[in-house]
Parts: structure tokens; sequence; C-alpha cells
């Protein structure tokens, strides 16, 4: 018998801008782990949603697409994991300067960290 499957559809992406910019405008809460900061709030569905947002200024595609798949992925080991203490949740991450030239399980054990900080 194979292992779950946990996809990452589209059911599980932020897309619309003004989602996002609400969590901004709205004063969510906000943790933040070693250059990487993560708005949040509960969303009434019955699955959690992330969006990872990141200027052009922090580096070349390449490098801002590593940090993506990375916690993408992070999120949808986080999201499998049964929590009682976790609602369904909209979170946008944004990342700094401080991730360049950190390796890729430095990258994903941050992200992690940061989740877990979530209520």
């Amino acid at each position: 018998m194979s292992a779950p499957r946990h996809s990452f559809g589209k059911e599980k992406h932020l897309r619309k801008k003004r989602e996002i910019d609400a969590l901004f405008a709205n004063g969510a809460p906000r943790v933040s782990f070693s250059g990487l900061t993560a708005r949040y709030a509960k969303n009434g569905l019955m699955n959690s949603r992330i969006a990872i947002a990141n200027g052009r200024r922090w580096g070349c595609a390449p490098e801002r697409n590593r940090v993506r798949r990375i916690a993408r992925e992070v999120f949808r080991v986080w999201v499998s994991v049964p929590r009682d203490t976790q609602g369904c949740v909209d979170i946008v991450v944004t990342q700094y300067a401080a991730l360049r030239g950190v390796s890729g399980s430095e990258i994903a054990h941050r992200v992690r960290r940061l989740f877990d900080q979530i209520k």
C-alpha cells in the first residue's frame, strides 16, 4: 500500500490580490523567524492556503523561486499533520535578504519553525 499523497493543488494557493492585501491592511497577526515573516488569519474554509511574497530586488528569479519551492513543500507537509490548535488559515510568507546563500535544508528548517509559531 502506498503512502497518501498530499498534493499542492490550486485550493492551497492564496492567489487573489485583494485577499493578500487584506492580510497586510487588516493588521493580521505576524510571526517572524530568521529572515522570514508570516502574516496569517483564519479563513473559514476547509483548507489552509499560502502565498509567498518577495520583491525583484531580492535576487534573480532562480533564487526567489528556490525559496518559494521550499516554502511550499514545507507548507504541504505542515498542513498534512493534524493539529488540534490549528484552524484553516491564510498565510503570506515574506522573505528577506538574510536567506541569501543559506542552504536548502536550513531554509526548510526556518520555514518549519515559522509555521510552528502560527496559532
